[in-house]
């Protein structure tokens, strides 16, 4: 679809798997300001495989609530962020008017037993699957701004890659509650390879 991104001037409400097989936590980050739309929004759902599941109520509630707002002609709320980096690690600041109903942070590490950039649930092969269990957890303050911004901050962990974000629950149409969050931002920026600009340079197997 970012083909036809120049079309995407309508509301938009992306909802991605922190812990998805195929698409990494932070892999938005490639294509999200690309996308026109002054009204857009994302939910990275926390501790979810690419089916989602369990998570299917969340979602559920989500697109619903994303879907009347615009039908019934009413307003979203207003949601933004900054990723920046700190001196020992990376904050995200979350704007919102309004406020939230409920806002919290979730913050994963790797796994230590491997040194790959990598926040799936599941790895392996065909026919050999195994858990990886990548957990996020809400153990990362969230300090009030003021004026409805918020900041998280997370410190680098020696030989480990950090994520985290915000999830806000907001009330739509007729009590639904949407959950809109943040970009995931993984620390430290930095990748195994250098990014591949031509079709043999790109070339790779899937892990």
């Amino acid at each position: 679809m970012y083909r036809y991104r120049e079309r995407m001037t309508f509301p938009i409400l992306t909802i991605g798997a922190t812990g998805d097989e195929f698409f990494l936590a932070e892999e938005n980050r490639f294509w999200w300001d690309g996308i026109p739309s002054t009204t857009k929004y994302m939910f990275m759902i926390a501790n979810a495989e690419h089916y989602l599941f369990p998570h299917y109520s969340q979602l559920y509630d989500s697109a619903l609530g994303a879907l009347l707002t615009y039908l019934q002609g009413l307003t979203y709320p207003a949601v933004t962020w900054n990723i920046n980096p700190t001196a020992t690690g990376g904050e995200i600041i979350f704007h919102t008017n309004p406020l939230p109903v409920a806002l919290v942070a979730y913050r994963a590490v790797t796994l230590g037993n491997d040194t790959r950039r990598d926040f799936r649930l599941a790895s392996g092969t065909p026919g050999d699957i195994s858990q990886h269990p990548v957990r996020w957890r809400q153990d990362i303050p969230i300090e009030d701004l003021g004026g409805g911004s918020f900041r998280i901050a997370a410190d680098e962990v020696p030989g480990e890659w950090v994520g985290f974000f915000f999830e806000g629950q907001y009330e739509g149409p007729g009590g639904v509650k949407m959950y809109f969050s943040s970009q995931v931002s993984v620390i430290p920026a930095t990748y195994p390879h250098d990014a591949c600009t031509d079709a043999a340079s790109c070339y790779g197997t899937l892990v």
